[in-house]
């Protein structure tokens, strides 16, 4: 799988780009699945899903949303992605994976979703990122192989998190990353290179159906 790098200078060509992609989906009438994430990818969500809600997007019922991953802890922790675009006013539901159980109960939880979500046959997009250590959808590089299932709760040291696994990465139809900062730069020349996904978590990535990685640091300018 080759992954396009496309570099910028604002996150406007990628709000365009994942709006305009959702919007012919919707407007076909394909139902969308929509994964978004946490950290810098927050505000450009929020002003896809604003374009989305004010630009008379067709069939917008045929949206879901959901959370990529979370950070344990109750229900509305000031450091889980909820929260935070909650805080925001991100203007449309989403699949939020906590709840009052358990972290293993939630990863079980969120993988009955997914596979109920998939089983929709909807277009599946993705607007995730990248950290500097080459991690993407709070999968750790080490136990990154180790599930089957579309969902699990992962713990190494001190890292823990209820992801989706590459086994739902896989299924996306566009994987698109938001990865902005020069201390990206070594994770994304890693990603050029077919290295095992047990090194680096992001190499899941490249199996959906196509990848785009908007950067501020490397490949063709737009």
């Amino acid at each position: 799988m080759a992954v396009r790098f496309v570099k910028i200078a604002s996150p406007d060509p990628v709000i365009d780009y994942v709006t305009q992609a959702i919007r012919a989906q919707l407007d076909a009438g394909r139902p969308v699945l929509w994964f978004i994430s946490g950290g810098s990818c927050i505000a450009p969500e929020t002003q896809i899903a604003h374009n989305l809600r004010t630009s008379h997007t067709a069939n917008m019922d045929k949206l879901e949303i959901s959370l990529t991953d979370e950070r344990p802890g109750p229900v509305g922790h000031a450091d889980s992605n909820a929260k935070q675009l909650h805080d925001v006013d991100f203007p449309i539901p989403f699949h939020a994976i906590l709840d009052h159980g358990n972290p293993r109960s939630q990863a079980r939880k969120f993988d009955q979703f997914l596979e109920q979500a998939f089983a929709k046959d909807p277009f599946c997009i993705g607007l995730l990122g990248i950290g500097p250590d080459g991690h993407t959808a709070g999968i750790p590089h080490a136990q990154a192989p180790a599930s089957d299932e579309l969902a699990a709760y992962y713990v190494v040291r001190d890292f823990s998190r209820v992801s989706m696994t590459p086994r739902a990465i896989a299924r996306l139809d566009e994987a698109v990353v938001y990865a902005m900062g020069q201390a990206k730069l070594p994770a994304l020349e890693m990603l050029t290179r077919d290295i095992p996904i047990s090194e680096q978590s992001a190499q899941a990535l490249k199996q959906s159906a196509h990848v785009v990685v908007f950067n501020d640091v490397k490949g063709e300018c737009i």
